[in-house]
C-alpha cells in the first residue's frame, strides 16, 4: 500500500484529535516524563484524562500531570476505531508498508518512549515487561470474553515486551527514524 493511501487510512481510524493527543502527550513524557515512576502504571484520574484538552501546533504545559498523559495516551488508543498497532508488525518498515508512514511514526514516536522509560528503570520502576503489561491491552482490540483472550493478551505482552527492549537498545537509530517520519495530522 502507498504510503498516502495509508496515511488516508490512519486519518480515517484514528481522528486528527486522537494523533495530536497522542504526538503531544508523547512529546511532553520525553520532555518532562521519563524520571517519573510507574509511568502507564499509575492510573490518572479519569475525569482528569478526559479533560485533557491538546491545542493544535501547542504542546502540553510542562505542569501536566505525566500519569494524565499517560491515561490520556492508552484512551486515545483504545478510542481508535482500529488499534495503532493493528498489524503487530515486526519492524516499523511494515507498519509504514501496511499502514502508512504517519501511522508508523506514530508508533515509533511511542516506542521511543517506552525505550526511555525503560532506560531509567531505577528511577522509572518499569521494566519493559512492566510496561508490556501495562500498555498491550491498549495497542490490541480484543474480546475480553473469548476462550482465547487470555492467551491472546499474553501472547502481544510478550510481543509488545520484546519491541520496547529493541526500541531501549536501538534508541539513537529510533530517533532518527522518528525525525524522518513526521506525523501527519489534518
Amino acid at each position: 500500500m502507498a504510503a498516502g493511501n495509508g496515511d488516508a487510512l490512519w486519518q480515517t481510524t484514528a481522528t486528527a484529535r486522537d494523533v495530536r493527543a497522542i504526538v503531544a502527550c508523547v512529546e511532553l513524557l520525553q520532555r518532562v516524563g521519563l524520571d517519573e515512576p510507574n509511568l502507564f502504571a499509575v492510573s490518572a484520574v479519569d475525569a482528569h484524562v478526559r479533560r485533557l484538552r491538546v491545542r493544535r501546533g501547542a504542546p502540553l504545559p510542562p505542569s501536566t500531570d505525566p500519569h494524565v498523559a499517560t491515561g490520556a495516551i492508552k484512551a486515545h488508543i483504545r478510542a481508535a476505531e482500529s488499534p495503532l498497532g493493528s498489524h503487530l508488525a515486526r519492524t516499523l518498515g511494515t507498519i509504514e508498508a501496511s499502514a502508512g508512514a504517519s501511522r508508523a511514526g506514530v508508533f515509533g514516536r511511542l516506542m521511543l518512549l517506552l525505550g526511555r522509560i525503560t532506560a531509567r528503570v531505577e528511577v522509572s520502576r518499569m521494566n519493559a515487561h512492566c510496561l508490556a503489561k501495562c500498555i498491550a491491552p491498549s495497542l490490541l482490540h480484543w474480546d475480553a470474553v473469548s476462550t482465547f483472550s487470555l492467551l491472546t493478551l499474553g501472547k502481544i505482552t510478550a510481543f509488545v515486551m520484546a519491541m520496547v527492549e529493541e526500541a531501549r537498545l536501538y534508541d539513537e537509530l529510533l530517533g532518527v527514524y522518528c525525525e524522518e517520519h513526521p506525523v501527519l495530522v489534518q
